[in-house]
């Protein structure tokens, strides 16, 4: 054996515990903030760690030119902003973009394609930001106008 070969990614837990990732087989978030993890040989580890999620999901660096859309809404204004995906997290559930500049754990609502192309994240598209923008701007007046 050459000694070379994927780095082990491991989780290490505040009583000192270290879990390899390859060996887990589910992790669940208990309600007093720790985490539970079924083990590949049927044992539980439990224990509190910081986001043991990114050490088990991979990331894959994302293709230049693609955006992760942010929208905020201060005093029913409408904020929107643009930052590069810099990598995408392969989970069970799907990828999720991982932005430049910011928490893994603050979403987006839409990610542009480098040919323009939106999709927001109900898996709805748009030719372009500008509809995209429009069709939120639609949705805000809506649920402005039935709230009144």
């Amino acid at each position: 054996m050459s000694g070379k070969g994927e780095a082990m990614s491991t989780i290490t837990l505040d009583d000192g515990d270290v879990l390899n990732t390859a060996h887990v087989v589910k992790l669940t978030k208990l309600r007093n903030g720790e985490y539970k993890f079924l083990m590949t040989d049927g044992s539980i580890a439990t224990g509190r760690t910081n986001e043991p999620e990114s050490k088990i999901w991979p990331i894959v660096p994302a293709a230049a030119g693609y955006r992760g859309i942010i929208t905020d809404v201060i005093d029913r204004e409408h904020f929107f902003e643009e930052r590069a995906v810099i990598g995408w997290r392969i989970c069970p559930g799907g990828n999720y973009a991982l932005l430049e500049g910011r928490s893994t754990e603050e979403g987006y609502a839409a990610i542009q394609e480098p040919n323009g192309l939106v999709t927001d994240c109900d898996g709805n598209r748009f030719c372009n930001i500008q509809a995209f923008k429009a069709a939120v701007a639609d949705e805000d007046a809506a649920f402005l106008k039935a709230a009144a």
